[in-house]
């Protein structure tokens, strides 16, 4: 009876262990990669700057602006992107629960 649960514990801790080793063998992957991706990416040139603009062409895109206002229009757009993208994550869990319906 006691050797029963002694051998018990100790194939529990090598169960852990093996658990800890594929998570560190996982961790070790994901680690590569990424700095294999920052090896690549390090690799590539750097980007030229910008041309600047002359006086005149930025006083018409300001006039521009104040009729049609494209600032407001990329920010509106670019927040409603975020909100649904945040959406489709937080429901993956709401459908999990069943707190929304889901497509069944």
């Amino acid at each position: 009876m006691i050797t029963a649960s002694i051998f018990g514990g100790i194939f529990d801790h090598f169960l852990k262990w093996i658990e800890e080793g594929v998570i560190f063998v996982i961790n070790l992957a994901i680690q590569s990669i990424a700095d294999a991706a920052g090896t690549v990416l390090g690799l590539l040139p750097d980007l030229p700057t910008a041309p600047s603009l002359s006086g005149s062409f930025l006083t018409w895109v300001s006039y521009g602006e104040y009729f049609f206002p494209v600032t407001y229009t990329l920010t509106l757009g670019a927040t409603m992107l975020v909100l649904w993208f945040a959406y489709l994550v937080v429901a993956i869990p709401l459908r999990w629960f069943r707190i929304i319906p889901g497509d069944e």
